[in-house]
């Protein structure tokens, strides 16, 4: 591959992981300016970031590190609510079929907001398929790190940005509009949210994964696989 493909792959990267920016880099100065109000030393958010790579995750251990949680329980916590990514490298096991190093790295980055955008595209052939996919989940990683020393470096524990709160949810409603025109039907996002309105109502401290058991069990109990096609 000639660097004239490389850089086909990554400007296509850049564009499309432009809205990914606009979302992960103010949450990333949320995380950063919660770290400098727990008086966590500041390197450690950005490490935290870089390693972990999980929103959710490194949001809840905020939470529970006042409570003087152990390791193991955190370790539990993380792994429960995050045993959704276990089912997302299913869908990529012929695209990630490239080396070692890359195929770690890829799983490692296959974030919720990744894996939509590589779902909902699908392979691309306008470049370097595999490039694209470690230029994107680089960069996605990148603005996260990014943001989360924004935050923790630029900004004291005492500044409140209004609306911030609001920038995930938004670009995963751009995401779901974009799945939406991928599968033409609204049959998934429905099941979705009839188990997300479910697990809120019966266990609200555990909804994702609540929301993740009914979604599936409810998609695999009303899954009907196309009719094959008899040879006439």
């Amino acid at each position: 591959m000639t660097s004239i493909d490389r850089k086909a792959a990554l400007v296509a990267a850049l564009q499309t992981s432009t809205p990914v920016f606009f979302a992960y880099v103010p949450l990333g100065i949320v995380f950063g300016i919660l770290c400098n109000q727990l008086g966590l030393p500041w390197f450690l958010a950005p490490i935290m970031s870089a390693t972990t790579f999980a929103g959710v995750v490194q949001f809840t251990a905020l939470s529970y590190i006042p409570l003087g949680l152990s390791p193991l329980e955190l370790g539990i916590t993380a792994t429960l609510m995050c045993l959704r990514n276990c089912f997302y490298g299913l869908s990529f096991l012929d695209r990630y079929n490239v080396s070692r190093w890359k195929k770690s790295y890829l799983s490692f980055s296959l974030v919720d907001a990744t894996y939509a955008i590589l779902i909902s595209e699908g392979p691309r052939s306008d470049v370097d398929d595999t490039s694209y996919c470690l230029y994107l989940s680089a960069l996605i990683h990148f603005y996260w790190v990014f943001g989360t020393l924004l935050g923790v470096v630029c900004l004291p524990a005492s500044v409140t940005i209004p609306g911030l709160e609001f920038v995930l949810v938004a670009l995963f409603i751009v995401l779901i509009m974009e799945q939406y025109r991928n599968v033409g039907t609204v049959r998934p996002f429905v099941i979705a949210g009839a188990g997300a309105a479910l697990a809120l109502a019966i266990a609200p401290t555990h909804m994702l994964l609540v929301t993740i058991v009914l979604s599936v069990a409810a998609l695999y109990l009303t899954y009907q696989p196309e009719a094959e096609q008899c040879p006439q």
